[in-house]
C-alpha cells in the first residue's frame, strides 16, 4: 500500500517543476489529479479511497494528535483539500526553479504542460521500483 501511495503521490510532487517553463508564482496552490495510472490500470478510485481513508482516521485522531498531523503537513507546505484535492505552498525558491522540487531523483518526468490564468494542466511519467506510473493533473 506504501508503494502504491508513493507513486500515487509523486505526480503531484512534480508539480512545482513547471514553475520556471509557466510562470508559476509563489503561493498556495491545489493540485487536482484528473488520472492516475500504474502499470496500465486506471488507479483514480484507488487513490482517491486512500484519500478519504486517510481523511477519515484524521477525523477520528484525538485533537492533539490530528494537530500534529496536520502541522507535519504543513511543514512540508501541504495540506489535503476536499474532493481529492491537494493543496501545496510554493515558496518563490521553488516557482523559479527548473527540476523537480521534491523527487530530486528524477522518478517523474513531465510529458505536457500548460497554463491559461491561474491553472496549470500537466502530464507526467513516473517511474518507481520499476514499476511505471502515469498522472494528470491541474
Amino acid at each position: 500500500m506504501k508503494k502504491l501511495i508513493l507513486a500515487a503521490v509523486l505526480p503531484l510532487l512534480a508539480t512545482p517543476a513547471f514553475a520556471a517553463d509557466s510562470g508559476m508564482k509563489a503561493g498556495l496552490w491545489e493540485i487536482k489529479t484528473l488520472k492516475q495510472v500504474m502499470d496500465g490500470q486506471d488507479m483514480k478510485a484507488q487513490m482517491a479511497a486512500a484519500q478519504a481513508q486517510m481523511q477519515q482516521q484524521m477525523a477520528s485522531m484525538p485533537p492533539e494528535q490530528r494537530k500534529q498531523m496536520e502541522a507535519m503537513l504543513g511543514r512540508q507546505g501541504m495540506s489535503m483539500g476536499s474532493g481529492g484535492a491537494t493543496r501545496i505552498c510554493i515558496s518563490e525558491e521553488m516557482a523559479k526553479r527548473d527540476t523537480p522540487v521534491v523527487d530530486p531523483e528524477g522518478r517523474c518526468q513531465p510529458t505536457k504542460m500548460s497554463r491559461s490564468g491561474n491553472t496549470m494542466r500537466y502530464e507526467v511519467d513516473c517511474t518507481v521500483d520499476g514499476r511505471r506510473s502515469q498522472g494528470k493533473g491541474e
